[in-house]
């Protein structure tokens, strides 16, 4: 279910991220997937920050990944 959850009187808004089969976000009842484009690469760069997203990425790394 799209939306966000109301946390101490404030809206928190939810992300919703697939990373199994198909890469793909959604937000407030929009969908965007690696499907909509045929180039690949920013949809890894994405998914790739979006896994590592609590730790520290060297561009090196970045440039190994994708």
């Amino acid at each position: 279910m799209m939306g966000g959850n109301v946390m101490n009187g404030s809206y928190k808004s939810v992300i919703h991220v697939t990373t199994f089969g198909e890469f793909s976000m959604e937000f407030n009842g929009h969908r965007i997937s690696d499907a909509d484009d045929h180039s690949k690469k920013p949809w890894l760069l994405l998914e790739y920050l979006i896994l590592f997203r609590n730790r520290e990425i060297s561009p090196e790394e970045l440039s190994e990944a994708v």
